[in-house]
């Protein structure tokens, strides 16, 4: 009797079983397997499919899936138009999704002029998702009588016209653009100097000379400019120093300040330390 109870309610399992699998859509079954693929490979899904290539199974399981690109996301541009994005990519809506070539598509958009960096991935079944970080404009660099935009960092964004971004600060000298990390500290110690630097030279391949509004220029020593420009910024809060006819503040010596008068006070003054 017990064999006969176990022998029916293994019959009854094999029924539900068959009738559940075939309750459940095949191209659902194929999706599932392919996200399995994808997240859990340690290698991309680009290069499992080249390596097999001559496999007809796996490209005929492709095409049965049909995922087509139906939609191109393109997050965190500011300066890159998106039509330079698209045609960095070469994708159209269309193309098969899982046999597109992230790593060279990734590569083909860091070749744009504003992007240093991006990021590409699948969004099943038709999504393609592009995030691009792009550099952030940090001056006009002055060399040899032309005028290049580089980066906060210093470096060269080529084929980009500077004339678009008139209120960055213009540096000058050899070695101004691989020392502007330096300068930028430096300005940001004294936060109201700094709003009135128009622009900055970098001297002898050691300091900075600050152009400020009005034609007047701060000359910074090499050795702790930090204490120096603090230093102008107290007087200048307590003297409304930036506001006279000046045309030089040296402040190149530790123990005094040395100004160089406008056209109206043909004289050098000094100031010492308790001024």
């Amino acid at each position: 009797m017990k064999l006969g109870a176990r022998t029916m309610m293994w019959s009854w399992y094999k029924m539900e079983k068959v009738s559940f699998f075939n309750k459940i859509n095949k191209k659902t079954v194929a999706y599932a397997i392919f996200i399995f693929l994808i997240v859990t490979s340690s290698f991309s899904f680009t290069d499992f499919i080249n390596t097999r290539k001559s496999n007809y199974f796996i490209q005929s399981f492709i095409e049965k899936l049909n995922l087509r690109v139906d939609e191109i996301r393109v997050l965190g541009r500011k300066n890159t138009q998106l039509e330079d994005i698209i045609s960095a990519i070469n994708v159209n809506t269309g193309d098969q999704i899982l046999t597109l070539d992230l790593p060279s598509l990734r590569e083909s958009l860091i070749g744009l002029p504003w992007v240093l960096n991006a990021k590409i991935f699948i969004g099943l079944p038709n999504k393609l998702n592009i995030k691009v970080i792009e550099h952030n404009p940090g001056a006009i660099w002055v060399k040899d009588n032309r005028l290049h935009l580089i980066n906060v960092n210093g470096e060269v964004l080529k084929n980009i016209d500077p004339d678009y971004f008139p209120d960055l600060p213009i540096v000058i000298g050899s070695g101004a653009a691989k020392n502007l990390i330096e300068l930028q500290k430096v300005l940001l110690s004294a936060p109201n100097i700094k709003k009135h630097v128009t622009a900055a030279s970098y001297i002898s391949n050691k300091r900075w000379n600050l152009h400020l509004e009005g034609k007047m220029i701060a000359k910074l020593p090499s050795e702790n400019p930090f204490i120096a420009i603090k230093k102008l910024e107290k007087i200048d809060a307590l003297n409304n120093l930036l506001l006279l006819d000046i045309e030089v503040i040296d402040l190149r010596l530790n123990d005094r300040m040395i100004l160089k008068l406008g056209s109206r006070n043909n004289q050098e003054n000094a100031l010492g330390e308790d001024t």
